[in-house]
């Protein structure tokens, strides 16, 4: 209950606009590397935080085979669903940096969320929140993917329209119906354990080298998001959607979806930004946040 009345204070800070929240609840534990069809040559672990007792953060410098380097940040998080809550925290009407929702809400990490427009400003895509959809599913040629929440399990799926009812999921694919809360991006990388790297995946540019963030999780329900930086040659080089695929196959992911990308990719641990934005980066030096509409956030229960 306590926790409730932190996030409705939320809606004070950025008023005039509205705040959204929800929670879901899951437990994970993360897998070991796995083989994949690598593109890099070597991979070195530059630094390790064990955030709380089931949250521990790694940045890993991956040397592709063309010798450019890509730093990735891996949030791990284990054990089991009392231990945390998840939540989705977004706006209506403006745009926020992920630190901004961070400070105000008293997350352990946050993660950057679903795609969005500047005029108008909102969110593209599947937006769900407290057992209600705030936006609609993508409704253009491609059916994007989705990741949802329950209180017992994440999901990865495809969404359109006939699974959405007024207001509410309406639809045939297992447990949809009782997600307390979803995001719309795409594209799913992994479904089910087969990788669709080999497909156009929704629509989006396969080949495109940019920041990008992820979720993903294994068979057994072991969780882990992932954001690459990019953009910032001596840093980062990014990688295409088809590399964060194999990066995910490399962690025995049974599921992954690509979030929201380029300059909005941020991961923020205890109100720390943790990666490089690329935003107006240069040489040596990290770029500034973009506002994004929403974010994907860790809470202490």
């Amino acid at each position: 209950m306590h926790q409730c009345f932190k996030f409705y204070n939320l809606i004070r800070f950025i008023r005039p606009y509205a705040l959204f929240v929800c929670f879901f609840i899951f437990a994970g534990v993360l897998s070991d590397h796995a083989q994949a069809d690598q593109w890099w040559s070597t991979a070195k672990v530059e630094e390790t935080r064990q955030v709380d007792a089931g949250l521990t953060y790694e940045r890993v410098l991956y040397q592709k085979i063309t010798n450019e380097p890509v730093r990735a940040h891996i949030l791990n998080v284990t054990g089991i669903g009392a231990q945390y809550i998840f939540g989705v925290l977004g706006s209506y009407g403006a745009l926020f940096p992920s630190s901004d929702f961070s400070k105000q809400s008293e997350a352990i990490a946050i993660v950057n969320g679903s795609f969005f427009s500047k005029k108008p400003t909102r969110a593209l895509g599947l937006v769900a929140a407290h057992n209600r959809i705030l936006y609609p599913p993508h409704a253009g040629e491609n059916t994007r993917g989705a990741v949802g929440f329950t209180p017992q399990t994440i999901l990865f799926d495809w969404i359109c329209m006939n699974d959405i009812e007024g207001n509410r999921f309406k639809t045939d694919k297992p447990d949809w119906n009782n997600c307390h809360a979803a995001l719309g991006a795409g594209p799913l990388l992994i479904k089910d354990g087969t990788s669709l790297l080999s497909t156009p995946l929704e629509g989006f540019n396969l080949e495109q080298i940019a920041p990008r963030t992820a979720i993903g999780q294994t068979k057994d329900g072991q969780v882990y998001l992932i954001v690459v930086d990019g953009r910032q040659p001596a840093w980062s080089a990014g990688v295409t959607l088809s590399e964060l695929g194999e990066l995910f196959i490399s962690f025995n992911a049974h599921n992954a979806l690509n979030l929201d990308g380029g300059g909005s990719s941020t991961m923020v641990i205890q109100n720390e930004i943790i990666n490089r934005p690329c935003d107006y980066a240069i040489p040596g030096q990290p770029g500034k946040e973009r506002p994004v509409a929403n974010v994907i956030s860790i809470f202490k229960k």
